[in-house]
Formats: structure tokens, sequence, C-alpha cells
């Protein structure tokens, strides 16, 4: 603590617990999750859509609950950097400040790859089950 009296310290607390998990584990995890979910769900309906017609609408809402996960997730990501002070390396604010920057990249890259999977199915799908 350097010196600073429990009042006046400012440093970040380690996560733990179940506001870690929401805080600091969530927003790197979270849009892992959600496009994982969303290429599984895509991957095994693919015939389904094929075969029985407007069953489409189930992907569409598959793919905007799953963005909605990985935004959240990311901008949860984003706050973290936001509010983490880095001293160095090795304080904890520092740790914050690394896993908040590296949950961003990993969000907007899932974002980008929900997005994408979303293309398919609206453009591409429909012409190769005809």
């Amino acid at each position: 603590m350097r010196g600073r009296t429990p009042q006046t310290d400012t440093e970040p607390t380690d996560l733990y617990g179940l506001k870690g998990v929401a805080l600091l584990w969530f927003p790197l995890f979270g849009s892992i999750g959600a496009w994982t979910v969303h290429i599984l769900y895509i991957a095994s309906t693919a015939r389904l859509t094929c075969t029985q017609p407007g069953t489409e609408w189930r992907t569409h809402a598959v793919t905007a609950v799953t963005l909605v996960v990985a935004g959240v997730a990311t901008a949860l990501g984003w706050r973290l950097t936001r509010t983490s002070e880095a001293e160095d390396a090795e304080s904890v604010g520092g740790r914050h400040l690394m896993l908040g920057r590296l949950a961003v990249i990993v969000g907007l890259v899932n974002i980008l790859l929900i997005g994408l999977e979303e293309l398919y199915v609206i453009g591409f799908h429909s012409v190769r089950c005809g």
C-alpha cells in the first residue's frame, strides 16, 4: 500500500468471487462463449433450414442474442480499461488494464465473426440449399 491509508487507497482491488467473474472474466470469455454458441447453432441447424423453410428466423434470433452478449462483454472490457490505472505491469491496475484491452480486442473479433456468419445465413445459405 506504500504508505496510503485504507480510506485513501486508490489502488484497484483484485476481483475475486462473483464480482470478479462479472467484471473481470466475463469481459474476456463472454464474447468467446457467444461466438461458440453461434457457430455451433448455425452448424447444427444448417440442414434443418434447408429442409424446413421458415425456420431461419431462429438463426437470426440466436445471432441477435449472441451479438448482445458479445457487445456487453466488449463494453465491460472497455470499462475495465477506463477504470484501471496502470502503474506498472505488476500492479493490480496494470493487470486489469491488460485484461481489459485483451477483452476489447477479443470481443471485437468475435462480433466480427458473428456478423460474418450472419451474412452467410442471409446471402449464401439459401443459394446452397436451392
